[in-house]
């Protein structure tokens, strides 16, 4: 077993890195007081190759693993916890619709379905194109939906055109990643017609899923949530009204276990998030504690910080160490789901408390926007909201382990 990055990775990390610092942390703190999505960044991401990292070449990827992943989405939300949570959405949305084609097959020239989906997994691959998905938060953990949850999606068969592959949308959510910003929206659904009548039989209605483009007809979304962290990380609602799109191709089972490794992959992203984020604070409280003076020595040497620094270490490696456990399992083709979401509970709650203590450790300073301590204490409170269907995947994974 190895603790240690390849050459190639340790390359993607460092090249990560140099860009992270000279391109994304120069503007976090402005586009956080604006609250602002910056597209040409993640066009400059996407020159760097880091828009499809670990998919094939022959899908537009650049090649890469899921290690490499996780640790371009380290960096980044190092230098800008929203940044790295962009990249993150960004790779569940094409990584489901890689799971999807196969990651080959059609040479994407002819007109058919599986022409069309290589198409635009190439076209998010290379970063044309920015997406993001929608998935019913009961889903991965077990075939059931609550009526009443805001992200239930209804499908209903167009019944003028029942015998074809057309359907109507009708649904929708009030908080989508990049909602409004994004060119491609993943969207799983179930496929019956709406209303209370269906009650207990949703269980068994079919699963189907879409990839419905910005600008669609019947395609509407909302402004932007103001959020107490991740302010450039655009979230909001996002709505449906008589969309009319064609079904991708594939079975129930084929879109259950699908959208169970796309959250496995989202569980996954936010861990390498918080990660980034924790060492971004790590690194400012230890810093500080090396060149602030009390006593007559650095407060670093204080019994008191030198312990807040040494638990602050111990959550941070913890926490690195199960997401790029997640992720090795990932290339290797073992499941990876429930390792993915104990990464992401401990991670965010991990990033949280190392957060909190950083604060601690600049004393008045960490509450000044300046030092940009607060600013990840803020977005690593926000990646709470992704912590929470993590953790019913996680205890949805540990029960199928006893039975």
């Amino acid at each position: 077993m190895r603790f240690q990055l390849t050459e190639e990775q340790e390359m993607i990390r460092d090249a990560v890195r140099a860009f992270a610092e000279g391109n994304v942390a120069p503007g976090a703190s402005k586009r956080d007081e604006e609250a602002r999505f910056d597209r040409k960044l993640f066009g400059k991401l996407s020159e760097l190759g880091l828009a499809g990292i670990p998919w094939p070449e022959k899908v537009g990827g650049a090649g890469g693993d899921f290690v490499a992943m996780t640790v371009a989405i380290e960096e980044l939300a190092r230098a800008c916890g929203s940044t790295g949570a962009v990249l993150a959405a960004h790779h569940a949305c094409c990584g489901a619709l890689v799971r999807l084609s196969g990651g080959c097959g059609d040479d994407g020239n002819g007109g058919d379905a599986n022409g069309e989906l290589l198409r635009l997994v190439r076209q998010l691959a290379v970063g044309d194109k920015l997406g993001s998905w929608i998935l019913p938060k009961f889903l991965p953990m077990q075939p059931r939906l609550s009526a009443a949850d805001g992200t239930t999606w209804q499908v209903n068969w167009n019944e003028a055109d029942e015998a074809g592959d057309s359907l109507v949308l009708n649904g929708g959510s009030d908080c989508v990643d990049l909602a409004g910003e994004a060119d491609v929206y993943v969207v799983f659904a179930w496929q019956g017609k709406s209303g209370s009548q269906q009650g207990k039989k949703r269980r068994k209605k079919r699963w189907g899923v879409f990839a419905v483009e910005q600008g669609a007809s019947g395609f509407g979304h909302g402004p932007p949530i103001r959020k107490l962290g991740l302010a450039s990380f655009p979230q909001g609602p996002i709505r449906l009204d008589q969309c009319e799109q064609a079904a991708l191709p594939a079975s129930s089972s084929q879109i259950e276990e699908m959208a169970r490794w796309t959250s496995a992959l989202s569980d996954l992203g936010t861990a390498a998030v918080a990660v980034g984020i924790a060492q971004a604070a790590m690194d400012a409280a230890g810093n500080y504690a090396k060149t602030r003076k009390q006593f007559g020595k650095a407060i670093g040497q204080q019994q008191g910080i030198s312990f807040k620094l040494a638990d602050m270490a111990v959550k941070l490696d913890a926490a690195r160490l199960l997401a790029y456990q997640a992720a090795w399992r990932a290339d290797t083709g073992l499941p990876f789901a429930g390792e993915a979401a104990m990464a992401c509970s401990y991670a965010v709650r991990a990033a949280q408390g190392i957060t909190v203590e950083a604060v601690q450790v600049l004393g008045g300073y960490g509450y000044i926007r300046e030092y940009g301590v607060e600013r990840l204490m803020r977005d690593a409170r926000c990646l709470q909201a992704e912590e929470g269907p993590g953790l019913i995947r996680l205890e949805s994974w540990l029960r199928s382990r006893q039975e």
